[in-house]
């Protein structure tokens, strides 16, 4: 591990060590367990933002009640067992998971996305002595792309070709129904309409007012 010379100057001010100054004040979310016993030894800050108010204990604990305070699931929405979390798999299993997609179900029920990496930490001679587990909230990515793939939908559709009446210029859907092009935009697009009259047509319909 590299140290700069000025560290010792910067634990100072900090008053913590180096190294306990980055995980505390880490965007990420940050959480390390003994093993073989699974017991939390530390959380940084973040996880604390990332769980909100909540009753259950954070770390003093064991894996077993790690994981039973929190409710992962996979993105297809199958629920996670514990041991398939992946702290636990780091610490249980000598597993190395990286950026694998995750939902967090919060204590109020709020769903969020989360990329974690989990990996074991091995002594100098091979031996798994605790297991690390961070990861950033992704959840306002994961609503961006769900626009995102909204938005480019839509561009596919829109290039598509409409089958349209030559004389009453009624637009005929994938059912083989026929509808005024607005409905048509409406129902489709989420498309939204005002009227009015051209030059032409109001010169054809209402000629005293060309006058």
């Amino acid at each position: 591990m590299t140290i700069f010379k000025d560290s010792e100057k910067i634990e100072k001010a900090l008053g913590m060590p180096l190294l306990q100054a980055v995980l505390k004040h880490s965007s990420a979310c940050v959480i390390l367990a003994e093993a073989p016993s699974g017991n939390i030894v530390y959380i940084n800050d973040a996880v604390k933002v990332f769980r909100g108010d909540t009753d259950a204990p954070l770390d003093g604990i064991k894996i077993e009640e790690y994981v039973s305070t929190w409710r992962e699931f996979y993105p297809d929405g199958t629920l996670m067992t514990g041991e398939e979390m992946p702290l636990a798999r780091a610490v249980l299993h000598d597993e190395i998971v990286n950026n694998e997609e995750i939902i967090v179900e919060l204590d109020n029920g709020e769903l969020r996305w989360a990329l974690a990496s989990a990996a074991p930490i091995k002594d100098s001679s091979g031996v798994t002595i605790a297991g690390i587990v961070s990861w950033v909230d992704i959840t306002e990515y994961k609503k961006q792309q769900e626009v995102l793939n909204k938005v480019r939908k839509e561009i596919n559709q829109l290039k598509k070709l409409f089958p349209i009446c030559a004389g009453c210029k009624k637009v005929r859907d994938d059912d083989g129904y026929w509808s005024q092009i607005e409905v048509y935009m409406t129902e489709h697009y989420d498309a939204r309409f005002t009227h009015g009259l051209c030059p032409e047509c109001v010169a054809e319909l209402y000629p005293e007012l060309d006058e």
